[in-house]
């Protein structure tokens, strides 16, 4: 079974639900219950859609550094199956509105140069925050990198990879472009990564981004998922704790949206509380349980009253099913190789008929094959990978 932690919209600082709560203790106080929830197992990833502070100031990011130092200890997991990218709140204002007065100053003002002067500059909190916090954890993982950080991470002993896409392409807090937006160029960058078969890539595929989407953004996002078969698309940023189908695919997209974890009260619905939501995908099932913060709710270890536990408004987790070729597979490395022996004739034959295939078929259907109906699966269908049956 793979299991996710799901966090969105953290907003440290002073306009935090928890700003009167140590980092530290509400840590522990997380990690407690999510293991609590999942019987005192960890989770395999932990995945944060953005928003980790409220103004991108160097203080509050050094909140979330001991926060997530601390998480990390709490569930028991190591640094590099965390998931970090950038919200709109990562970005960092001061720095837009400078970039932005200075250009004016300097009669050297255009959108077009606007724009490309602030593309790494107001992120570059975040990023100093992120090198501080990873140390370079990541990267044997990384197979694509952005100026946020990594573009495509993959953990083949997981069976999954994830696109982190920056949504705050256009980002700089003025009125006509604070939007979600996606650049293009990088969306097309893990296409042509997924969609290269001379590659082995896991076979369950996530996106995670911050905003909700929209306009441009999704129907770029519906080519990758159409083309390169994404199931989970994972996101924050409204707020909202929610699950939406999307048939993009042979077997459909699953949107994800994470609510918040530490937004105050004045900037959500009523309906909708403090969140955080725990995906356990075993085969092709998936299910999606949110836990919320009650703040009489006693937590193990812990004197003081306050902790996360199922949602009460859900009758039972969301579930559903993912097609074939999204399976995640938790097999040690080299575990499904075969030892074969062949020329070097048979060996460039089999590169190259791996290589057209492995783009058209994920996977295969063996229920009809004699070998798999005389054997123990007879009348079940056999869901094996092309490299399986190398």
């Amino acid at each position: 079974m793979l299991r996710i932690l799901h966090l969105s919209d953290l907003h440290f600082g002073p306009q935090s639900r928890f700003k009167d709560t140590t980092p530290e203790h509400l840590a522990s106080v997380l990690g407690a219950s999510v293991r609590q929830y999942l019987q005192n197992n960890a989770p395999d990833l932990v995945i944060i859609t953005g928003d980790m502070v409220f103004q991108a100031l160097p203080i509050e990011y050094a909140e979330v550094t001991t926060f997530l130092t601390s998480l990390e200890k709490s569930l028991k997991i190591s640094r590099e199956r965390f998931i970090l990218l950038p919200g709109n709140h990562d970005v960092s204002r001061k720095f837009c509105k400078r970039i932005e007065e200075d250009l004016r100053d300097e009669k050297k003002f255009s959108e077009e140069v606007f724009c490309a002067a602030i593309q790494v500059k107001k992120l570059s909190n975040y990023n100093d925050f992120f090198d501080s916090f990873m140390e370079n954890a990541q990267d044997s993982r990384i197979r694509l990198r952005d100026v946020h950080g990594p573009l495509l991470v993959e953990y083949p002993e997981l069976g999954v990879a994830i696109a982190t896409f920056n949504s705050n392409h256009a980002e700089s807090h003025r009125d006509t472009d604070h939007v979600g937006d996606l650049d293009p160029i990088k969306v097309k960058k893990v296409m042509d990564y997924w969609r290269d078969g001379s590659k082995k890539h896991p076979p369950l595929r996530i996106v995670a981004l911050h905003h909700n989407l929209d306009g441009k953004m999704e129907g770029w996002l519906k080519q990758l998922a159409g083309q390169c078969q994404v199931c989970l698309i994972l996101h924050g940023h409204e707020h909202k704790n929610k699950n939406d189908f999307i048939p993009w695919n042979e077997g459909g997209t699953h949107l994800l949206a994470a609510g918040s974890l530490g937004v105050e009260r004045s900037q959500r619905e009523e309906e909708y509380p403090n969140t955080c939501r725990i995906i356990t995908i075993e085969g092709t099932k998936f299910a999606v349980q949110s836990l919320v913060y009650d703040s009489r709710r006693p937590t193990p270890g812990e004197f003081d009253l306050g902790g996360w536990g199922k949602d009460p408004s859900e009758d039972k987790p969301y579930a559903n099913t993912l097609h074939g070729g999204c399976v995640s597979q938790q097999v040690p490395p080299n575990s499904l190789d075969i030892e074969t022996h062949h020329n070097d004739e048979d060996t460039a034959f089999l590169r190259r008929y791996r290589a057209q295939l492995a783009g058209l078929f994920d996977r295969w259907d063996l229920r009809h094959a004699g070998t798999a109906a005389a054997g123990p699966s007879q009348g079940k269908a056999i869901d094996a990978t092309l490299e399986q049956m190398y």
